[in-house]
C-alpha cells in the first residue's frame, strides 16, 4: 500500500492504532485470564472471551509487523485468527449467558472458519490486494456481529438480559461501523497519487472500528461483575426467604464482633423474643441461654477452624421455661466478611423419651436403683479413680432371708413393696458417692468407693444394715427382715467386676450356710 510524499504521517498513525490495539488486547487477555481463573466454577463461557482476545491480540501482532514477517501471516493467518476469536466471541457468550447453542449454528460457524481461511488464502494467492481482504474480513465479521445480536434478542432469558445490555448497544454500533467501513472500501484508493482526505476516511473508520473494540473489551468486565453482583443478590434474596421461612429458630452472628446481625421468625416463636431486641447484642448476652460460655466456646471453635459444630444443649424462653434444642452453628462467608449461622430446634419432647430410655437401660424398673449395666459403668470409673489414688473399691452382694416365704405367704405385691422400701431405706444412709443396685429378685449390691481398709468397709455396711433392722410397713403387716451379705475388695480380690460379684457370692452363700442374718469378708478358703 503506497503512499504520496508528505502522507507518511498517515502510516505512522495507523501503525501506531494497530499497536495501541495489539497492546489493548495484550492486557485484555491477562484480564481476561483472570476473570476466567477466579469465576471459572461459577460461570461458563470465560475461557472462550480469554481465546477471543488472545486470537486478537495474535492478529494485531501480524498486522503491526507485517513489514518484518512473511506476506502470508499478515494477509491470510492475520484475519483468520480475527474472524476465529469473532466466533469464540460468539460461542462465549452463547454459555456465558445458558444459551444452549443449535447444531445448525455451530455446523455454520465451523463451515464460515474454514471457508475464510480458503478465501483469505486464494485472495493472498491470487495477489488482488488488501482492499479485497479487508472486504472479506469486515463482510464475515458482520455475519458473526449479527448472529451474537441474534442470540442476545431470542435466546437470552429475560432475567439476564438487562446485563447483556450495555454489550449489546456496543455490539449494535461495531456492526454499524463494519457496515460502513464495508461500505467505503471500494471507495478509497490504495494505489499511489490517493490524497490525504481519502487517508483520513480510512483512518477515522478504522479508528471508530477498533475503538467500539475497546469499548466491547471494558463492556465484557463490567459484564461479568454485574452478572456476579446480580448472582450474589439472588444468592442473598433466596437465603433471606429460607432464613426468613425456615420453622428452625436461626441467628446470623458476626465473627468478628459476636454480635447478632439478624434472626428469624423461628427463633421469636421458640423463645418469645422480639428481633429489635437481640439485633445488635453480644450472642453470649442473649436471654436464652443456662449457659453462655458455651455458646462463645463454640463461636471460637468455628473461628479456629471451618466445621461445624452440632449439640444438645439447654435453654430457657423469655417465661423461664426450660427447653432442650439441637444447636447447630456453622461458618458462612458473605461480602467478605465472616459469620456463623446458628440453627436450633427445639427437642424437649424427644430428650424426655430419650432420658426415660436411657433411664430404663439403666436402672430397675422396680425400684428405680442402678442395673448390673449401670453399676459396670460406676466400677469401671472408681476402679480407675482407687488405682490413681491408692485406695480400694469394694463390692458387697446381699439378699432378703427367706424372701421367697414372704412372696408365698403375703402375696408378690406385698413382695414387691418390700423390696421398694429396702431401695428406699438403702438410698436414704448411702453415702453420696456410693451406689445401691438391683440385680434381680431379691439380690441387691452396694459398691462403695473411696474406702481405706476393711474397718473402713465394715463401718459403711453395718449402717446399712441398721437401716434395714426397724419392721417394715407393709399393707398393714409389720415385717422384720434380716439379709445375708459378703463382701469382695478391689484390687485385693479381683481386678473385674465379674470377680468381685463371684468372690462377693461365695461369702454370701458363707454367711447364708452358717446361719442367714450376717455378713463377712471373701476369703480364699470359701472357693
Amino acid at each position: 500500500m503506497g503512499l504520496p510524499r508528505g502522507m507518511a504521517s498517515w502510516v505512522f498513525d495507523q501503525k501506531t492504532l494497530i499497536a495501541a490495539l495489539m497492546l489493548l488486547y495484550a492486557v485484555s487477555s491477562i484480564t481476561r485470564g483472570i476473570l476466567w481463573i477466579e469465576n471459572r466454577q461459577r460461570f461458563k463461557g470465560l475461557q472462550l472471551w480469554f481465546v477471543d482476545a488472545l486470537f486478537m491480540c495474535l492478529a494485531f501482532a501480524l498486522w503491526f509487523f507485517q513489514e518484518l514477517l512473511p506476506a502470508y501471516l499478515s494477509q491470510v493467518v492475520a484475519p483468520s485468527l480475527a474472524v476465529a476469536a469473532l466466533i469464540a466471541f460468539l460461542l462465549g457468550f452463547e454459555d456465558f449467558f445458558d444459551v444452549w447453542p443449535t447444531q445448525p449454528r455451530r455446523t455454520f460457524n465451523a463451515v464460515l472458519l474454514v471457508l475464510s481461511i480458503s478465501l483469505f488464502f486464494y485472495l493472498y494467492q491470487a495477489q488482488l490486494g488488501e482492499r479485497y481482504t479487508s472486504v472479506a474480513f469486515y463482510s464475515l465479521a458482520v455475519v458473526l456481529l449479527v448472529q451474537i445480536l441474534w442470540v442476545v434478542a431470542k435466546q437470552v432469558s429475560p432475567q439476564l438480559k438487562p446485563l447483556a445490555e450495555p454489550a449489546t448497544i456496543i455490539l449494535v454500533f461495531l456492526a454499524f461501523a463494519a457496515v460502513f467501513r464495508l461500505a467505503l472500501l471500494p471507495a478509497l484508493p490504495i494505489v499511489s497519487g490517493q490524497t490525504a482526505r481519502a487517508v483520513l476516511y480510512d483512518l477515522v473508520t478504522s479508528l471508530l472500528f477498533y475503538l467500539l473494540l475497546l469499548s466491547l473489551n471494558v463492556s465484557l468486565i463490567m459484564m461479568v461483575a454485574r452478572r456476579l453482583l446480580w448472582e450474589m443478590q439472588a444468592e442473598e434474596r433466596k437465603f433471606n426467604r429460607v432464613f426468613d421461612l425456615a420453622p428452625n429458630a436461626m441467628l446470623v452472628v458476626d465473627m468478628k464482633t459476636a454480635k447478632v446481625i439478624d434472626a428469624n421468625q423461628g427463633f421469636c416463636r421458640l423463645f418469645g423474643i422480639k428481633i429489635s431486641d437481640i439485633i445488635g447484642k453480644k450472642v453470649s448476652d442473649l436471654p436464652i441461654w443456662t449457659k453462655p460460655f458455651e455458646v462463645m466456646e463454640i463461636l471460637h471453635r468455628i473461628s479456629l477452624a471451618d466445621v461445624v459444630v452440632t449439640r444438645d444443649i439447654e435453654c430457657k424462653k423469655l417465661d423461664g421455661a426450660r427447653i432442650n434444642v439441637i444447636y447447630s452453628a456453622s461458618p458462612m462467608r458473605m461480602y467478605y466478611k465472616e459469620y456463623m449461622i446458628v440453627s436450633m430446634e427445639e427437642i424437649t419432647a424427644l430428650s424426655k423419651v430419650k432420658k426415660q430410655l436411657e433411664e430404663m437401660a439403666t436402672h430397675d424398673s422396680l425400684t428405680g436403683l442402678p442395673n448390673r449395666r449401670l453399676l459396670y459403668d460406676h466400677f469401671t470409673k472408681a476402679a480407675a479413680r482407687a488405682s490413681r489414688n491408692d485406695t480400694r473399691v469394694a463390692f458387697m452382694l446381699f439378699d432378703i432371708d427367706d424372701f421367697k416365704n414372704i412372696n408365698d405367704v403375703l402375696g408378690h405385691s406385698t413382695g414387691d413393696e418390700l423390696l421398694m422400701q429396702v431401695a428406699t431405706r438403702l438410698v436414704q444412709v448411702s453415702r453420696q458417692q456410693d451406689t445401691i443396685g438391683r440385680l434381680g429378685g431379691d439380690e441387691f449390691a452396694v459398691l462403695l468407693v473411696d474406702v481405706k481398709d476393711q474397718a473402713d468397709i465394715t463401718t459403711v455396711i453395718n449402717r446399712l444394715r441398721d437401716a434395714l433392722k426397724p419392721p417394715l410397713d407393709i399393707r398393714g403387716h409389720k415385717i422384720h427382715i434380716t439379709i445375708s451379705a459378703g463382701c469382695a475388695i478391689f484390687p485385693d480380690h479381683g481386678k473385674t467386676l465379674e470377680e468381685l460379684m463371684q468372690k462377693a457370692d461365695y461369702a454370701m452363700y458363707y454367711v447364708k450356710k452358717h446361719g442367714k442374718n450376717g455378713f463377712c469378708f471373701f476369703e480364699p478358703s470359701m472357693q
